[in-house]
């Protein structure tokens, strides 16, 4: 057994033959292959910590992308919202054209707080109103309900808006309902 162990360690010491045209190495291309080895080793490191900055700037991106998500998924919540303002426009508008003065009054003013505490809410959420008055027709801003024959506007701009329109920071979230001036036809008599 003593043998066999010597024997062993014996060629152990020994070059060992390699796999390019059996040249034998030695201990110097052995510490060689091994910082060779090292060097492509720290490599594949370097690529892991890239890999992983890589995989955080991606969940960086995503819960950015999951916040525009979410408040694009707020939007239908606004469309909701918008016919009540409407609305309240409308009951305002009924309210100052008849009924009793003292009840007339009283709805009015109740209507006015309401309309301009609603207003308000709508600003902090960032809903403005789309002004359209004497603007250009803008197919991106505006929904054209019918062309208005009149010398009052110019062609192709906004004659009277039926509908307001609003923006949620800067987008439209509604196009301004709209009646698009044209110059009037000249009759024939």
């Amino acid at each position: 057994m003593a043998v066999e162990t010597e024997k062993q360690e014996q060629e152990k010491e020994q070059p060992q033959p390699t796999a390019e045209g059996g040249q034998e190495e030695t201990v110097e291309s052995l510490k060689a292959r091994l910082a060779a080895k090292e060097k492509e080793s720290q490599e594949h490191y370097g690529q892991l910590l890239r890999s992983l900055a890589d995989l955080d700037n991606y969940k960086k991106r995503a819960a950015k992308d999951r916040a525009e998500l979410i408040k694009a998924a707020v939007v239908p919540v606004f469309l909701e919202i918008l016919p009540v303002l409407d609305n309240l426009e409308r009951a305002l508008a009924a309210a100052k054209t008849g009924g009793k003065e003292t009840d007339r009054e009283t709805l009015i003013k109740g209507v006015e707080i309401t309309l301009v505490q609603f207003k308000k809410t709508l600003e902090k959420l960032g809903v403005q109103p789309l002004e359209t008055a004497g603007k250009a027709f803008d197919p991106y801003f505006h929904e054209a309900l019918t062309h208005v024959e009149t010398e009052e506007h110019a062609p192709d701009s906004v004659a009277e808006e039926v509908q307001k329109g609003y923006l949620l920071e800067g987008k439209v979230l509604r196009p301004a309902v709209v009646k698009v001036a044209k110059k009037p036809e000249k009759s024939s008599q």
